[in-house]
């Protein structure tokens, strides 16, 4: 029995020694490499943030990772990565690098402590999943006039696509389009899962840092607490560089990345000041009605009273 154990795993201890020869001595194409096999196992990732506990999000982690590791497309691509190889890479070479490339990913996201329980992220509806959809998807399909004085035509097509990129395949995220998907006619723009989940992310600095009343709101820019929160973000930050790797250069990358938060909290902030201002006018009728009801109510009372005597 140990000697079948040996056989079969022999060919993924020489393959990894051929991976390790190769990468060690050329770093450049070594990061090139694990930049390309972090962006395929990154899917097992996406669906799993938002859990009440990080327990919670590492079952789910790696249940999407065994579901994503047998899919033959997968497979191929990871076949692609090692072609430098003489063999393509054995089955269980990927499963375990893979595993481990998780593993090192989950263990570092564990190692950050939990937040407070009023900074939790808010869950958010599925009509409020869909809605922020359709506004990522409007944003997207305006940066070429908000970032003209900053990158090219031809670099905002990219970035464009970068966002834009593998919208129509099938993920668990799927019913976050429906909305936009009923209301296209060929011209709304979707909007990938990448691009998704940082607006949502985003979305956590416009709740959290919006004024509940109109006392708090006269007399503020309620933008500047909300464009602080998010710029300090990291994890939003490394979102954007994972959209944006090889798109834009780092220095262009940061000045687009504070140009769209800016016009996403124009957008989602004016949205909530008008629920705001329409709630307080809402119960400013709601008061008037009730104030000539007790006039009304008082008046008749006291003609009554009148007739009575």
């Amino acid at each position: 029995m140990g000697d079948e154990f040996l056989q079969f795993q022999m060919p993924a201890f020489n393959f990894a020694e051929q991976v390790k020869r190769h990468l060690s001595a050329n770093v450049d194409v070594a990061v090139a490499k694990f930049t390309i096999l972090l962006a395929l196992i990154w899917p097992a990732f996406t669906g799993a943030e938002g859990k009440a506990t990080k327990s919670q999000e590492r079952q789910e982690i790696l249940y999407n990772w065994h579901a994503l590791r047998t899919k033959a497309d997968f497979v191929a691509k990871c076949n692609a990565v090692f072609s430098f190889c003489k063999e393509l890479p054995p089955v269980i070479f990927i499963q375990t690098f893979g595993r481990v490339l998780i593993e090192l990913i989950m263990q570092k996201r564990e190692a950050v402590p939990l937040v407070e329980e009023e900074h939790r992220p808010r869950q958010l509806s599925v009509s409020e999943e869909n809605a922020l959809r359709y506004v990522g998807g409007f944003i997207v399909s305006k940066l070429h006039r908000k970032l003209t004085s900053y990158i090219s035509e031809d670099i905002c097509k990219k970035l464009v696509s970068a966002m834009t990129a593998g919208s129509d395949k099938a993920t668990k995220l799927d019913y976050s389009k429906e909305w936009t998907t009923k209301q296209s006619r060929g011209g709304l723009i979707f909007i990938n899962d990448a691009t998704f989940l940082f607006f949502r992310k985003l979305e956590e600095h416009v709740f959290h840092n919006m004024p509940k009343t109109t006392t708090e709101l006269r007399g503020k820019d309620i933008r500047v607490p909300m464009q602080v929160s998010a710029l300090q973000d990291g994890e939003l930050s490394n979102k954007w560089s994972n959209i944006t790797r090889g798109v834009l250069p780092a220095a262009v990358s940061r000045d687009v990345f504070k140009c769209i938060v800016d016009f996403y909290i124009q957008i989602r902030g004016h949205s909530f000041a008008s629920v705001i201002v329409e709630k307080f006018k809402q119960g400013e009728k709601s008061h008037q009605k009730g104030t000539k009801g007790l006039r009304s109510t008082l008046k008749q009372k006291s003609g009554d009273k009148i007739q009575s005597n």
